[in-house]
């Protein structure tokens, strides 16, 4: 139950549609459900409605020992937004589930025991990874329209609620679980399996099922981006062979790996999450409604219950080693990014070095040259001596003493420079 008087419990929620459209959209939009239901006019199970009108929704007044309903995430949509009210005041959704969404809350989980019977709830947000081939032959992450390497804007979301009434029925909502997402698929595969029965005695055990398809969600992120950062590690490491260098800072893309990384963070964010999740579903099993029987815990409860942990301690385990996949890849992505930064480091201070022998050579030779054209600028025409009547230009007996003075400069100067090389290495 909640602390305050409530009038409008949906009221926020209502009032961030209208802002968004100032009014819900006329008429009755259509609203792509799907409910299967168990009750006593269909004990096998039925499936009722595809593309139900929102007023339709009041079926779900009706009673049914377990309903499941696939809706629509339960986003801020004004086509969506009437059929989600309608789902959240038939089973009494709290409506800290739809503030949560409000408030973008990606990863939460909440339970409580209230006049309408027992409630459980946790919303849900991976990032999807898809990749393809780039034009150098390596998978590159599939963005889309995005225009930096390596972005990815996709995401798996969704929020799953699970209510078992005073009378012991349940019914659970999948928003976001489209037609061809694995959570869709794998409570098809209970539907069809025909072992709903033990979900009467402890509800939790939907929240199991929806788990071990979100690991498989989450399982199958991890190994995609392990095969994008494989052969992208592969690349690099040939890159820094020696003979290759030259070429690294061009091959290397940092935007790339730094969305790569981005991606890896996301992931082990959602991977956190469901660590939190599944801890809090394990402390809430065999939680009991003062309106159901009070006496002990039916014998054939106690098995179903212990069978659940065990459950949930499986998916907790696989979870944990997904993590620690993901946590090498983590460190793999550093050491390509600190690889990477060292290899152009080195072309950086191998160039440098290049620069800096063409500015020995070029001191030298004006060191080499210096005493010359000192001491010729000095004499100036005087080397030479020019014959007007012939117009012949006849050495000047002082060029032969030019070298006298050069070669001994040159060599004194020479030395000296060399000199004072050879000090500042020593030191």
């Amino acid at each position: 139950m909640s602390w305050r008087r409530v009038s409008g419990p949906y009221k926020a929620f209502e009032d961030s549609v209208n802002a968004t459209t100032n009014a819900f959209v006329q008429g009755p939009p259509p609203f792509p459900s799907t409910i299967w239901e168990v009750s006593a006019d269909a004990p096998n199970g039925e499936y009722w409605g595809a593309h139900l009108q929102h007023p339709h929704l009041q079926h779900l007044q009706k009673n049914a020992h377990l309903r499941i309903i696939f809706a629509p995430l339960d986003d801020i949509r004004p086509d969506y937004a009437p059929g989600i009210l309608d789902i959240c005041n038939a089973l009494a959704i709290p409506p800290e589930f739809l503030s949560e969404r409000l408030h973008h809350v990606c990863h939460s989980f909440g339970s409580r025991i209230d006049d309408n019977g027992f409630a459980a709830w946790f919303h849900f947000l991976c990032k999807k990874i898809e990749w393809r081939k780039s034009e150098s032959g390596l998978p590159v992450i599939d963005g889309g329209m995005a225009s930096l390497p390596g972005a990815n804007y996709k995401w798996h979301r969704s929020a799953f609620f699970v209510r078992k009434n005073r009378d012991g029925d349940v019914a659970m909502v999948c928003f976001g679980a489209s037609g061809s997402s694995t959570v869709r698929k794998r409570l098809a595969d209970f539907i069809a399996a025909g072992s709903w029965k033990h979900v009467n005695s402890e509800p939790l055990v939907l929240f199991d099922l929806v788990l071990e398809a979100l690991y498989n969600d989450v399982d199958e992120t991890v190994w995609k981006l392990n095969d994008v950062i494989g052969p992208l590690e592969h690349h690099i490491l040939d890159t820094a062979q020696p003979g290759r260098m030259a070429r690294s800072a061009k091959d290397i893309n940092f935007a790339e790996l730094h969305n790569n990384a981005k991606h890896v963070i996301h992931v082990a964010e959602a991977i956190e999450s469901c660590f939190f999740v599944l801890e809090s579903i394990i402390t809430r099993i065999g939680k009991r409604h003062p309106a159901w029987p009070s006496v002990n815990t039916p014998a054939d409860e106690v098995p179903i219950q212990e069978q659940l942990k065990d459950c949930l301690q499986h998916r907790l385990s696989l979870f944990k080693s997904t993590d620690l996949r993901l946590s090498s890849l983590r460190k793999r992505i550093d050491n390509m990014i600190t690889l990477s930064f060292n290899l152009v480091t080195q072309q950086d201070s191998s160039m440098i070095r290049h620069d800096s022998a063409s500015m020995n050579i070029i001191a030298f030779i004006t060191i080499f040259f210096l005493p010359t054209a000192c001491v010729a600028t000095v004499m100036g025409s005087q080397l030479f001596i020019t014959d007007l009547n012939t117009m012949g230009i006849t050495m000047s007996p002082l060029f032969i003493s030019l070298w006298w003075v050069v070669i001994p400069m040159t060599v004194f100067v020479t030395g000296v420079a060399g000199f004072y090389r050879w000090r500042s290495l020593r030191d």
